[in-house]
């Protein structure tokens, strides 16, 4: 489900008028700013960080679930938690690249 969701926000943040390129804008930066937003996401998924989806999502944010329930921005925001603890035996959990 996670996967899914953080495909369609990065789709959405990457089309925002607020970060609107200039004609100066290389493809290889702009290559990069979409994968240090795209990586950003990911970590905040592990860690629960609100903060960075509440920046990417516009106002009027939808999420469609794969049960075909759909979500506003508010209660995806509301809803969205860390990852649970660490189970013993294990030294960390892996990175999402």
């Amino acid at each position: 489900m996670y996967i899914k969701m953080i495909s369609a926000i990065i789709l959405c943040a990457a089309m925002s008028p607020s970060r609107a390129t200039t004609a100066s804008t290389t493809d290889s930066e702009l290559q990069m700013q979409l994968r240090a937003k795209d990586q950003a996401m990911m970590d905040a998924f592990a860690t629960g960080d609100r903060a960075v989806f509440d920046a990417a999502m516009a106002p009027e944010a939808v999420y469609l679930d794969e049960n075909g329930r759909r979500i506003d921005r508010a209660t995806f925001l509301a809803e969205l938690k860390s990852l649970p603890p660490i189970p013993p035996g294990i030294l960390s959990w892996p990175t999402i690249r």
